[in-house]
């Protein structure tokens, strides 16, 4: 059995040790009835009774986990399941190098970096010398033109402002 690591046991939730799951790739939690937890250099089962999805990733409660200062050490951890539950995706959309074209501040310049902060993708721009913190919702897309690499966005009011002031406007 070969082992992929799935992401790692960012806190506990609740008071009967179970654990949030930050997942980086996906798997088939349905499936799930143990997973792997990094532990001294080795990877140590633990059998899972109950996961499902929530807001800021997957909750698990595994059997031999009732206490939530035991649960506590795993955070950290990374976790790893059998490579016959990851589910393979198409490679995920990168927006580095894509023009960001802003409604009412225009060519905003290219992505230099993205990260995912859990609940959605943030892009980093370089505007004026200063670094520019969007989120790619869809809220705030007008369109996307993959073939030019362009996003057409649309900030909400004073967002793009709030970086570029100067510090001693305030």
């Amino acid at each position: 059995m070969k082992l992929e690591e799935i992401g790692y046991f960012s806190k506990t939730h609740g008071v009967k040790g179970a654990l949030v799951l930050k997942n980086k790739v996906d798997f088939d939690w349905e499936a799930l009835t143990v997973l792997f937890v990094e532990q001294a250099g080795n990877q140590a089962p633990h059998f899972v009774s109950k996961i499902s999805k929530a807001n800021q990733g997957m909750l698990v409660e595994l059997e031999d986990m009732t206490q939530v200062e035991k649960a506590a050490l795993l955070i950290g951890k990374a976790v790893f399941v059998n490579e016959d539950l990851i589910i393979e995706t198409d490679e995920e959309a990168s927006w580095i190098d894509y023009r960001v074209i802003d409604q009412r501040h225009g060519d905003l310049g290219c992505v230099w970096a993205e990260s995912d902060n859990g609940q959605q993708t943030i892009l980093e721009l370089e505007v004026q010398g200063r670094m520019v913190l969007l989120p790619l919702v869809d809220e705030f897309i007008e369109k996307i033109d993959e073939n030019e690499k362009r996003i057409y966005y649309k900030a909400p009011e004073g967002l793009i402002d709030l970086y570029l002031r100067d510090d001693e406007e305030n």
